[in-house]
């Protein structure tokens, strides 16, 4: 699988970058804490077998309403600009933190061999773990979809304001290896 990765990075196209603007998965167009509450009973419903949140603000939301992700990944900002604190309320809720290199556009390399290893190492131990970007995050739900067990649900937060829920599954995973194909270079 990792073999689409093999020690290169990828750039996100002009196509890709219109393309994936468009919210995916089930879109909670709710104010907090009525969209965590969905969240919640999706999660009692469905029982994934790992929440993956992908943003500063979501992981913020979901820590604050005591529903830890199994993984955060986030950069420290929101909105592209500004700084995002993290500090020991984000700090103390996971096991284990880890670093990667992201620059806006691009998906690299060693961010996704991260991603791979640390849904590895969340699923062997049952360890939280927050990886911390240096750049952007927003593009690495898509080695998250790719890495995580069916049936995992990846949670991010969309610019225009919806809490986002993708739910793991086979079709997922090639829609996530479509976009790697179609819109990196």
């Amino acid at each position: 699988m990792i073999d689409l990765f093999t020690d290169k990075d990828l750039f996100l196209n002009e196509i890709g970058r219109k393309v994936l603007k468009v919210p995916m998965g089930v879109a909670l167009y709710k104010e907090i804490p009525e969209s965590i509450d969905i969240f919640e009973e999706l999660v009692e419903l469905c029982d994934p077998h790992m929440v993956i949140s992908v943003g500063d603000i979501v992981t913020h939301n979901l820590l604050r309403y005591n529903k830890p992700p199994n993984i955060a990944i986030i950069d420290g900002k929101t909105l592209r600009y500004y700084r995002y604190h993290i500090d020991d309320f984000f700090l103390k809720k996971f096991n284990t933190v880890v670093y990667c290199h992201n620059p806006k556009g691009t998906i690299t390399y060693d961010c996704v061999k991260r991603i791979k290893d640390v849904i590895e190492e969340s699923l062997r131990k049952d360890n939280r773990i927050l990886l911390m970007v240096e750049g952007e995050e927003d593009l690495l739900v898509i080695p998250s979809i790719i890495f995580s067990p069916k049936k995992s649900f990846i949670v991010y937060g969309h610019w225009k304001g919806s809490l986002n829920i993708l739910i793991v599954n086979d079709y997922l995973k090639r829609c996530a290896f479509y976009s790697i194909r179609k819109f990196f270079k």
